[in-house]
């Protein structure tokens, strides 16, 4: 991370002399490794890096890779190796960043960035049992990835029981993440846990209840006895996004579930409308 630290000083800083101090995003003239001098090489990284984070910030990714690059073979470091497969994750050059996180893996093997990154690309190519072997040295830390990759691996190997014991463990370390919560409901219903899901979409809804998906999945999963929060929950999202299709048909199989045919019909006669009737006051 000090890294980060140096961006601030750049502008002091003794560093190499271009023509481009102007225009950041110019073409940097090459220069390897071995033509720098010792004393010149830390400086001339953190240079090559605050270029490679401008491209990235604009979504330049090959150049801000090109760049990595450059500043990793004048000053290797963790954080680089990790910004150069983030950016080969982003420009999908999976067989690169395969053979470069076996690399690094290597070269770091305590760095869980890295391992997570390794987890990703192996996933990439199918080689479930080798991501999952790296995925489960690191569960416990504080890399939320670790958590929803171990699911999903187990999940293709449809070892669901294992993809539910790490969902929950995930609630339990970042209980205030939807995702996770989400996790937790949907393989708890695979499970035919229908409590643990109501109450983890419960709990998923109460975070994030502007997400749409997550309260329509929620409601979804209240019962007859419930009916009124569920519909509640339709009617808000309804009026708040009264032209989505597949929205209207969501609700409408709502209604028929609950209901009847006539009653989901009349309910959108009914939307419709409240729709037109605020259509006028807007006028």
């Amino acid at each position: 991370m000090r890294y980060l630290c140096f961006i601030f000083l750049l502008g002091c800083a003794s560093l190499p002399k271009v023509d481009h101090e102007l225009d950041p995003y110019a073409e940097i003239p090459e220069q390897s490794a071995a033509n720098v001098g010792p004393g010149a090489k830390q400086a001339k990284a953190q240079f090559y890096f605050a270029i490679a984070e401008k491209y990235s910030l604009k979504n330049i990714d090959n150049k801000a890779l090109r760049f990595y690059e450059k500043a990793y073979e004048l000053d290797p470091h963790a954080f680089l190796a990790e910004k150069i497969l983030t950016a080969e994750k982003e420009l999908k050059l999976w067989q690169k960043g395969l053979e470069d996180a076996k690399k690094f893996t290597l070269f770091y093997p305590k760095a869980s960035p890295i391992r997570v990154l390794y987890a990703e690309f192996l996933l990439r190519y199918k080689e479930i049992d080798s991501a999952i072997k790296q995925l489960e040295l690191f569960q416990g830390t504080e890399n939320i990835d670790v958590y929803s990759l171990l699911i999903n691996a187990y999940l293709v190997r449809e070892e669901i029981e294992k993809a539910y014991v790490v969902a929950q463990k995930m609630t339990e370390k970042f209980p205030a993440d939807t995702i996770a919560w989400v996790y937790k409901a949907k393989i708890a219903l695979w499970l035919n846990k229908k409590e643990e899901a109501l109450q983890a979409a419960s709990m998923a809804h109460r975070l994030s209840p502007r997400e749409i998906e997550v309260s329509l999945f929620y409601a979804h999963l209240l019962d007859e006895k419930k009916l009124p929060e569920a519909l509640a929950i339709y009617n808000h999202i309804f009026m708040k996004n009264p032209t989505n299709l597949d929205l209207i048909q969501k609700t409408v199989s709502f209604y028929q579930t609950f209901g009847s045919s006539e009653k989901a019909l009349a309910r959108l006669d009914r939307l419709a409308l409240d729709i037109k009737q605020e259509d006028r006051v807007g006028l």
